[in-house]
């Protein structure tokens, strides 16, 4: 397998995923993503979110690289192509955040045991070069946001 392909998530990359934390920038305000308010304490999730992962039927040159990349049979159905979220497994450094972000505002956490327990096994990626991990579909659950809803 390439450096760069996404691939099903392993039992142990799942097991990496659930104890640790994921996180994804967002050009979103959180007033867009947030569907419930959480009283979590500093550090806990703050908000119950709906990230939906954006059609791949879009010009933009770039995630059409990375929708490709995903080792999917479904990758480039007509249907529903490309609909993948993209998180990094734990805080990124200056090369992930310089490779894979761009100007985004809201910073969103989630424990990665919440995060497996949301997503069906079959929906669940893991890019090891860059420790990103790939959701197909949206994700619904409790998140820390920064800034807050």
């Amino acid at each position: 397998m390439g450096l760069l392909l996404v691939t099903p998530a392993t039992a142990a990359e799942r097991t990496a995923i659930e104890a640790g934390e994921a996180w994804h920038f967002s050009k979103a305000t959180p007033r867009q993503i947030t569907e419930a308010k959480l009283a979590g304490g500093p550090g806990q999730p703050n908000a119950r979110i709906r990230l939906s992962a954006p059609s791949g039927w879009q010009l933009d040159f770039w995630k059409f690289i990375r929708d490709v990349s995903v080792w999917d049979p479904a990758a480039l159905s007509p249907a529903d192509r490309g609909r993948y979220l993209y998180l990094f497994l734990g805080e990124p450094g200056t090369w992930q955040r310089r490779m894979n972000v761009q100007k985004a505002p809201l910073t969103v956490r989630i424990p990665g045991a919440l995060l497996v327990a949301a997503v069906p096994p079959a929906n669940l990626f893991y890019r090891s070069v860059d420790k990103v991990v790939v959701l197909k579909g949206d994700y619904v659950g409790p998140a820390l946001l920064d800034p807050g809803p």
